[in-house]
């Protein structure tokens, strides 16, 4: 149990950094900021709603991570059916991207597990931020907590391996961290472990990476911002042209009749004077007086297009997801996207071990709760979906190269006709393998023409 003064020498020395945690936020949302009195002034409004740049760069990372659920191994063809029903059954899909949204933004996010009466839950929670979120200490690795506030309260649970501690502040000056219960009759702390007394594990598994993959391009999402409003000024005093005159007597300030500056009883200096052409009116002005307006500058993005394409360069995430230029095609898009797919894949092979020991730990809940007989430690597989976007006209280039290359191959004797078919065919069963086989059987001397549609043969 800790006392008052450990929880908040708990949360003090946690590590976080609020200010970068929120920088992060504040780039992927639409904030309001206060503008200069000079950009106001031309913009017509105090405060202006940011653009966030950011946002498109994790949407674009983010939803190219997906687990294939349908397709998850493991050691027991059972278990690995039931982990595919937990995940369909528990909106594992929205919970995914939600996940791996914080993930890609915040460079680490937290995975809550727990057990009801229907199957496992999953909530996720965002990095301790100072305040509210969850945490594990690297240098204590048995031990993680979650806090939140809720009606001027203080919630904060303390995950073990064989138990829960659960406590909460009320609002007030002399306010301490106290045991809580929940519901009625609440074993405090709550036990976490199996009835042979074999803990269950932290509650709490951390999806982390290196870092933000977005900390290193928050200078260019503020220059962005800059950039667009340098450029909605400049259109701006397009509508409010900036004229003046030449010649006019006292043509700084207003005159009385004798030629004299009139004052401001205010601030008891000269009022200056304006010009203000309207629809039919008539300037006067005098022999050698003059009124003219200064040249008009035409908006220029070319500032904005050289941030964007720096942006793809520091994100990997090609231009046209910002709306520069037209979205390829094909092989095209590959290319584009190589860099993009390449760090995907990397976050994939990152969070597939976070991934396992959630499904493990969901193992043993099943076990203990359910009176399954799961072996924990069986090999889990965690298949991902390609992050690479398969368009029908890609899918016929790529399917018209492979059948040139096994038919090449097998014309050339470097490949048999089994290999050639498990090629072209995947997805086939030994079954349907050997079926074709048969009825592609033709003299030796004879290349057999290798089927191309993917359509099994009728067993």
């Amino acid at each position: 149990m800790l006392n008052h003064r450990e929880i908040e020498a708990l949360l003090r020395d946690t590590d976080p950094n609020p200010s970068l945690l929120l920088e992060f936020k504040q780039s992927t949302t639409p904030i309001d900021v206060q503008l200069s009195a000079e950009m106001a002034a031309l913009l017509g409004t105090p405060s202006r709603r940011m653009t966030p740049f950011l946002a498109s760069v994790v949407d674009a990372v983010a939803s190219k991570l997906e687990v294939a659920n349908d397709r998850i191994k493991a050691g027991r063809v059972k278990v690995g059916k039931e982990i595919a029903a937990w995940l369909g059954d528990n909106q594992w899909s929205i919970i995914e991207k939600e996940l791996y949204t914080l993930v890609v933004r915040d460079g680490v996010a937290y995975v809550l597990v727990t057990w009801t009466e229907s199957g496992p839950r999953y909530f996720v929670r965002q990095q301790f931020d100072g305040t509210c979120g969850a945490n594990i200490d690297l240098d204590m690795p048995d031990r993680g907590f979650n806090t939140w506030e809720r009606d001027g309260s203080a919630y904060l649970d303390v995950f073990y391996p064989d138990r829960i501690e659960k406590y909460i502040k009320t609002d007030g000056d002399d306010a301490k961290w106290e045991q809580r219960w929940d519901v009625p009759g609440e074993e405090w702390p709550v036990p976490w472990a199996d009835a042979q007394g074999n803990p269950l594990g932290i509650a709490i598994i951390p999806f982390a990476l290196d870092g933000s993959q977005i900390e290193d391009a928050l200078q260019i999402g503020r220059d962005l911002n800059e950039a667009t409003l340098d450029m909605l000024a400049t259109s701006r005093i397009q509508g409010w042209p900036q004229r003046w005159t030449k010649g006019l007597k006292n043509g700084n300030s207003l005159a009385n009749q004798f030629g004299q500056p009139i004052l401001n009883p205010i601030s008891n200096l000269p009022i200056r004077s304006t010009i203000r052409p309207a629809p039919g009116s008539i300037i006067q002005l005098n022999e050698n007086a003059e009124l003219r307006q200064l040249d008009s500058s035409k908006p220029d993005r070319t500032v904005i297009d050289t941030l964007l394409e720096l942006l793809a360069w520091i994100t990997t995430v090609p231009t046209f997801y910002f709306g520069g230029g037209e979205m390829p095609s094909g092989v095209a898009l590959l290319q584009a996207e190589s860099r993009l797919n390449h760090k995907v894949e990397d976050i994939q092979a990152r969070l597939s071990t976070p991934i396992i020991a959630m499904l493990r730990l969901t193992i043993r809940l099943s076990n203990y709760f359910a009176r399954t007989t799961h072996p924990v430690d069986q090999a889990i597989e965690i298949p991902w979906e390609t992050p690479a976007v398969i368009t029908p006209d890609l899918q016929m280039e790529l399917d018209d190269h492979l059948t040139k290359r096994v038919t090449t191959l097998k014309a050339g004797g470097l490949m048999s006709r089994e290999t050639a078919l498990r090629e072209i065919h995947p997805d086939w069963s030994d079954e349907q393998i050997a079926a074709e086989l048969d009825r592609l059987s033709t003299d030796d001397g004879q290349t057999p023409t290798i089927p191309v549609d993917s359509t099994p043969p009728t067993m």
